[in-house]
């Protein structure tokens, strides 16, 4: 059953979309259990959102499953991934597209 998304945000040329998913962690709840998980490898840990970026066709451009915990978490990332396709662009990167096959991701 695929989920309502918590969030749409048009940002720039591109649209976020950011979902809620099951943390493979129980959330933490104290300052010490944040600093615990935050001092693992990123990738390992899935919080309870996550965020997919299309863009202005509606074409998958990036997503990210990893380590966030709230809506803002996922806005702020997205929006600075936003940033950084749109640096890429104005050096001459206008053809670059996410490929999952990069980062090892499945």
């Amino acid at each position: 059953m695929k989920l309502k998304p918590e969030k749409i945000q048009n940002y720039k040329d591109y649209t976020i979309i950011i979902e809620t998913q099951k943390s493979s962690v129980p959330t933490p709840k104290t300052d010490e259990e944040w600093d615990r998980l935050f001092e693992k490898e990123p990738d390992d840990v899935k919080g309870t959102h996550k965020y997919k970026i299309n863009d202005k066709d509606g074409n998958l451009v990036d997503e990210d499953d990893s380590n966030m915990w709230d809506t803002q978490a996922c806005l702020d990332n997205a929006m600075n991934e936003i940033e950084h396709y749109i640096k890429r662009d104005n050096n001459g990167w206008s053809n670059f597209r996410w490929d999952k096959s990069r980062t090892g991701k499945k």
